[in-house]
């Protein structure tokens, strides 16, 4: 794999995510049913609204969503590489300074569960040739992280490099 997410942070700090190694295909109808958003939400509905959120937010655009994107997809589990561009504690300490006291606390939480061994499930990352199915006009090898900021954050806080999600177009669409 050759694809990379770059993790904006506070102060001009970015963290890479190189996606490293293709690990296995996720079926869509079991991810669908167990990939849950906020610790208890999930089906399509919610990942849905994730992409609506791309869409608003990140493109200003309306989304034109199409009935068959769930069988134009495939769901890959992804090994990455963490890389930083400067010292984690450097970051840490900007990400102290400017993030909000909520959204520290659940990420410093994230860290003692993670150090304990629990599965805090993957981030969920899509191309953008599967936003430019439903309607987007960006380049197809961009990359969108749909759900899991302060998953990856905690593990980035960590030292350890997270395997992600990955949606992306199945290799004989076209469109």
């Amino acid at each position: 794999m050759n694809k990379s997410y770059q993790f904006k942070t506070y102060k001009n700090k970015n963290i890479d995510i190189k996606f490293t190694k293709f690990i296995k295909n996720i079926d869509i109808s079991v991810f669908l049913k167990t990939y849950k958003v906020s610790n208890f939400i999930f089906g399509k509905f919610v990942i849905r609204r994730l992409f609506n959120k791309i869409f608003k937010y990140h493109l200003s655009k309306k989304i034109i969503w199409r009935n068959t994107f769930w069988d134009k997809i495939d769901i890959k589990l992804i090994e990455t590489k963490v890389i930083l561009d400067s010292n984690l504690s450097i970051i840490a300490n900007n990400y102290s300074k400017y993030s909000n006291m909520r959204r520290i606390e659940s990420i410093k939480e994230y860290q003692s569960l993670l150090n304990t061994g629990h599965d805090l499930g993957c981030p969920l990352f899509v191309s953008g040739s599967c936003i430019n199915y439903l309607g987007g006009n960006i380049e197809n090898s961009d990359i969108f992280m749909l759900d899991g900021s302060r998953r990856l954050y905690a593990h980035i806080l960590n030292g350890s490099n997270p395997n992600v999600l990955f949606i992306d177009l199945k290799k004989d669409c076209n469109e």
